[in-house]
């Protein structure tokens, strides 16, 4: 009674049945609110009502069934919003929803902006410490390079003079020799008292040389 079904598919028992119900149920859930904006002059609202009491239905009876379809709709679709079917209400819940969007959107900018903030100090903090590794690293070859030079002029005055070299009479093969030992300890102990080398091979030079031999040890 509510309208002339000419497509075969949409009437009981067509494959789209259910798209038939689902217009109805629009209609009826939607038509208080047609009647009262528009009126009861309106097509759509005077065929509803036409309808309805030709079929025995009273019009709060359509009203009981508009609130139900609308209360349904809303649960199915709005689990957390008033069960109400006020549509400022709707409104409202979706402009309270928004707004807790855009605070969470805010909130969670202001939160990368600070992590990205933390990263940078420590990008910072990172690159002082390679500095720093990279400075250390070059003041170690600088020492390195100047106990070279010390240790090859030693070497030099000792084999001058051949006396042994201290920390190189048995070297182990592929192990790098070590360093001489401090000019100011046992180097100038060696050249400086001849006791101590009388059970050695070599002959040792005269007092002059040997002091001589002293001062250019300690110049070094």
């Amino acid at each position: 009674r509510l309208y002339v079904i000419s497509v075969p598919e949409l009437k009981p028992g067509g494959p789209l049945e259910m798209l038939t119900k689902t217009m109805t149920a629009a209609l009826i859930m939607y038509h208080p609110d047609m009647e009262k904006e528009h009126g009861g002059g309106n097509v759509v609202v005077e065929k509803v009502n036409q309808a309805a009491t030709a079929s025995g239905v009273t019009r709060q009876e359509l009203t009981d069934w508009s609130n139900a379809i609308k209360k349904r709709f809303h649960d199915d679709n709005f689990p957390s919003s008033p069960r109400n079917q006020d549509q400022p209400a709707d409104i409202e819940y979706l402009a309270k929803q928004i707004a807790n969007l855009q605070r969470m959107y805010y909130a969670e900018k202001a939160n990368n902006k600070k992590l990205q903030a933390e990263m940078s100090q420590n990008n910072a903090i990172y690159e002082s410490l390679v500095q720093e590794l990279r400075e250390r690293d070059r003041l170690d070859k600088i020492r390195d390079q100047r106990d070279t030079r010390r240790d090859s002029m030693l070497e030099a005055i000792l084999s001058h003079h051949n006396i042994p070299i201290p920390g190189n009479d048995a070297p182990t093969s592929g192990a790098k020799r070590s360093r001489i030992a401090s000019p100011s300890n046992s180097t100038i102990s060696t050249i400086a008292s001849p006791p101590s080398l009388s059970t050695s091979s070599h002959s040792l030079p005269t007092g002059e040389t040997i002091g001589a031999a002293a001062t250019l040890v300690t110049a070094a």
